[in-house]
């Protein structure tokens, strides 16, 4: 294990580094109506962008553990922002679906590492009872990346295209390059470094309590994958007939609550040792919220956007998810379990925009618009409701059924200290 000097700047280092893959994640919602009209993108295409993020993103979690768990965060952290500056500069060249798909499959290879080293440093260097805090900070500071990408990249869209905005995206990252050049330790291998034990990997995956809190992740974060991420912005513009300013601003309070819940649910329900009470109230209340959202008619703009926010205030409770797996690590695992809760995460997102954009697709009246297929606020509620609604119930009764389990020091693959 690598020795830090500073945990917390390097803590810090990556959590910007994590803000900054946040605003790459969310660009194409922001930019969705310059790019499907630029290289007449469907539904399906315009989801397969999402997808391909998301794919990379999760399935690489799992080897990225147990590599970062071996060969030290600062090498791993540069190959990450270097992947995300090319695939930047990709999406920048980019003349067809396949360049873009290609761009965003590079930021998502970038992008699978930063938290998942983050929340490492958090579970091996910051003391029980403050870990929640730090994990939920780390992920405020994506939220604020999030937040940056509404009016900001908005303005920067009307005034010099999509192209030359993610050109300059990418040219951010060589910032987050210095920061981890500066920050972050050379990794000095253990001399008594054992190889790595395959049985150790067999028994993290047969863990089943971590497979738990991978599918409670990906429901509480799932509303911001599939509608902040990707098609908020089209589904307020298209429901309330606002400017696309206005409804990314609407999609972006999520992420406001979002940065207020992934600190104040773990930082309380952590201190008074009620993890279990926070999941299960957050399950409840988010699946509350979502159907409302879905099924109250003539819902007002105003009550919308403040739904948006308690469903990213309470999606927070994902942070709860990844404190309780890491009680079920060591130090030596630490980086390979919360990568997997990640990978249900992402994957599991992935899969979804898929879903929703195929529903879309199979609705679709062949409505067109400048070359573009055109999809009714009708396609956008029945395909939410299908594929949120039954993950939000399905979370639901997960969360119900969550008892309070053995911790790490039970483990059979825990070492003492």
């Amino acid at each position: 294990m690598q020795r830090l000097s500073s945990p917390k700047l390097a803590w810090f280092s990556l959590s910007l580094f994590y803000m900054y893959q946040y605003v790459l994640r969310v660009f194409p919602s922001v930019a969705e109506q310059e790019l499907r009209t630029d290289l007449l993108l469907s539904a399906v295409d315009f989801s397969s962008l999402g997808a391909m993020y998301l794919y990379a993103y999760g399935g690489l979690q799992v080897p990225l553990g147990a590599i970062v768990d071996r060969l030290g965060l600062k090498k791993v952290a540069l190959a990450a922002i270097s992947m995300c500056i090319l695939g930047a500069c990709m999406f920048y060249w980019s003349t067809s679906l396949w360049h873009l798909q290609l761009g965003r499959l590079l930021m998502g290879i970038g992008s699978a590492p930063v938290f998942m080293c983050s929340l490492k440093i958090c579970a091996d260097y910051i003391p029980a009872g403050h870990r929640g805090l730090y994990m939920g900070t780390t992920l405020t500071m994506g939220t604020l990346g999030a937040l940056i990408s509404g009016n900001l990249v908005v303005s920067l869209l009307e005034s010099i295209g999509w192209r030359l905005t993610i050109l300059a995206l990418g040219a951010l990252g060589l910032l987050i390059v210095i920061l981890i050049m500066s920050n972050l330790p050379s990794y000095i291998k253990p001399a008594d470094q054992e190889p790595f034990n395959f049985d150790i990997l067999k028994k993290v995956f047969k863990n089943k309590i971590v497979y738990i809190y991978g599918i409670l992740g990906l429901g509480f974060f799932s509303s911001l994958t599939v509608f902040a991420d990707l098609w908020g912005t089209a589904y307020l513009t298209k429901r309330y007939g606002v400017m696309r300013a206005d409804a990314a601003s609407a999609a972006m309070t999520m992420y406001i609550g979002l940065a207020i819940g992934s600190l104040v649910l773990p930082w309380y329900f952590e201190k008074k040792n009620k993890i279990f009470t926070g999941i299960k109230l957050s399950a409840i209340v988010l699946t509350s919220l979502f159907f409302s959202f879905m099924l109250i008619p003539d819902l007002p703009f105003a009550a919308a956007k403040i739904i948006l926010f308690l469903l990213g205030l309470f999606s927070g409770a994902i942070m709860m998810s990844f404190t309780g797996a890491a009680l079920e690590t060591t130090k030596e695992t630490s980086g390979l379990t919360i990568s997997i809760v990640n990978a249900f995460n992402m994957f599991g997102g992935a899969i979804l925009n898929q879903m929703v954009g195929k529903l879309l697709e199979h609705h679709w009246d062949g409505t067109m618009l400048e070359g573009v297929p055109q999809y009714s606020i009708e396609m956008f509620d029945t395909s939410f409701t299908i594929v949120l609604g039954a993950l939000f119930v399905v979370c639901l009764l997960i969360a119900l059924q969550l008892k309070q389990g053995t911790h790490v020091k039970n483990h059979s693959y825990s070492k003492k200290t």
